[in-house]
């Protein structure tokens, strides 16, 4: 009993902070922001905020489109990132709140090549953009309304009336949105995650996997989309899915410790203690000076493996 009481406050400390860690809010959270084909993307403004409290982060890229913000308490918290002539991207994460998370990767479209582009779309999309940063939603809706009406062939726009939608809590609205232009790409990965966490946000996990597996299949390379899934599923209570997923993430990118960390307590919430000591080790193996490394070997020595 004893045992199993040590182990429950370690998940307790990896996965949702203390109270005290929560009021300082000392989390770090860093990332890049790159086109769909991996180029950096600079002056991108990153907006992190949280449900309820209307705590708000923000960071600008540098020249090789990387940021870092501080400051996180823990728990879910959305990346909104707007670059001029990008489609607004919205992203759900759960965030640590006493120690630097593992880096994330968001990915921009841009606006179509080959459709109506004028300078004034563009202005529009901009202006729109940064009513959304602003949280005027309302104003926003009506600019990217209109940018549709006017460039009928940029149908990526409907992803960020999408964003507009979710953030007002009108989810089926969004979703029809999202749902459109999947219909236009059906490999349009960001769509297929924007549905999912849609579905998420309304209690509909079972019907949310499917998107997240087919954003998958269209961005097998990227590391931190399953990563990120796993971390919805785990916080779901759909711990075998997590596992699932971290897997994938580990897959990807072997050399990354955070996924066999995740692994590894998720193993522990089952009971299986082996499983997790053979990821926990693999975390010591990858990144042996990393505090993620210390808490493993801590969990470790409790499990007396």
């Amino acid at each position: 009993m004893k045992k199993r009481i040590l182990l429950l406050a370690c998940l307790s400390l990896a996965f949702v902070g203390t109270s005290e860690a929560l009021q300082m809010g000392t989390g770090r959270v860093t990332g890049v922001v790159a086109d769909l084909d991996g180029k950096p993307i600079p002056g991108a403004h990153v907006v992190a905020t949280t449900e309820g409290s209307g705590h708000k982060i923000e960071a600008t890229t540098d020249e090789d489109g990387e940021f870092a913000m501080m400051g996180f308490r823990g728990g879910g918290w959305t990346f909104t990132v707007t670059a001029e002539g990008y489609v607004t991207q919205a992203d759900t994460l759960s965030i640590k709140g006493i120690s630097k998370n593992a880096p994330i990767e968001i990915k921009l479209e841009e606006m179509r090549k080959g459709a109506a582009r004028s300078e004034g779309a563009r202005d529009l999309l901009t202006e729109a953009n940064e009513l959304y940063r602003q949280e005027n939603y309302d104003q926003a809706l009506v600019k990217y309304l209109e940018i549709i009406e006017e460039n009928p062939g940029l149908y990526q726009i409907h992803a960020n009336v999408g964003n507009v939608y979710k953030r007002q809590g009108k989810l089926e609205e969004a979703l029809a949105e999202y749902q459109l232009v999947l219909d236009e790409d059906p490999t349009h990965g960001i769509a297929s995650v924007n549905i999912g966490d849609t579905l998420v946000k309304q209690g509909k996990f079972d019907e949310a996997i499917p998107y997240f597996e087919q954003a998958l299949e269209s961005n097998p390379d990227d590391e931190t989309l399953p990563f990120n899934v796993g971390e919805l599923c785990f916080n779901n209570g759909q711990i075998e899915k997590a596992i699932d997923f971290y897997q994938k993430a580990a897959a990807i990118k072997p050399d990354w410790m955070e996924p066999y960390l995740k692994t590894g307590y998720a193993y522990l919430n089952l009971g299986k203690l082996d499983d997790a000591a053979v990821q926990l080790r693999k975390v010591i193996e990858v990144a042996p000076d990393s505090e993620a490394a210390q808490q493993a070997q801590a969990v470790l020595d409790q499990l007396g493996k």
